[in-house]
């Protein structure tokens, strides 16, 4: 296989929209070097229910990051009644100007497609709020993408990983990621919501 035609693949899988089959009713890096300190996430539990967090991410401090990873099992199986979409909450310092770093990688057994229908059921979506004085959540940033069956190739553009920064000019204390990604037969993907604190911008 060429190397254009594995460019064409990345680019298609780079393609998103803001609307379409992502379904928050039921609830359901780039090359930068991110951090020298990672944290644990804290307060983890992958079978929450309703607006408790799955995990908290303190990156309030200059120079760190954290991850938390849930898996696609968990969600369909070991937590028969929470939800589908994944939350985390991240404190921050509203006293500095720093710059946050927000990356959400889906992955595992289901994240995978050889045939053009599964290929188009794979499905990713996730959304960055913060939190306002009133304690209301407001949404900042929305990408949902799917994958392209590409014919010549014979393969799946799976959606790509989403990424993101967001300056923080005293304007919350609190962000909060969602996300949820469908794999293969209906089963869900593992998904890690990774963040980290970049300092002044």
């Amino acid at each position: 296989m060429t190397p254009m035609l594995w460019t064409m693949i990345a680019l298609t899988a780079l393609t998103t929209t803001a609307c379409g089959g992502y379904d928050e009713s039921g609830d359901p890096l780039d090359d930068q070097e991110v951090a020298e300190t990672e944290q644990a996430a804290t307060n983890i539990s992958d079978c929450a229910t309703g607006e408790t967090a799955n995990a908290v991410e303190n990156i309030s401090t200059w120079g760190t990051s954290d991850s938390y990873k849930r898996e696609g099992f968990l969600i369909d199986f070991g937590c028969p009644s929470s939800r589908d979409t994944t939350y985390v909450e991240v404190p921050v310092m509203s006293s500095q100007v720093y710059k946050y770093h927000f990356v959400v990688t889906p992955s595992g057994p289901n994240w995978s497609a050889n045939t053009q229908a599964k290929c188009e059921n794979l499905g990713f979506a996730t959304r960055v709020q913060r939190q306002l004085s009133d304690g209301t959540w407001e949404s900042l940033k929305y990408v949902e993408s799917h994958g392209v069956w590409v014919a010549v190739a014979g393969a799946c553009a799976k959606p790509a990983q989403f990424s993101w920064d967001r300056v923080n000019n005293h304007e919350t204390s609190r962000y909060r990621v969602r996300t949820w990604a469908i794999g293969n037969n209906d089963l869900h993907a593992d998904v890690t919501i990774s963040t980290a604190n970049f300092g002044p911008p």
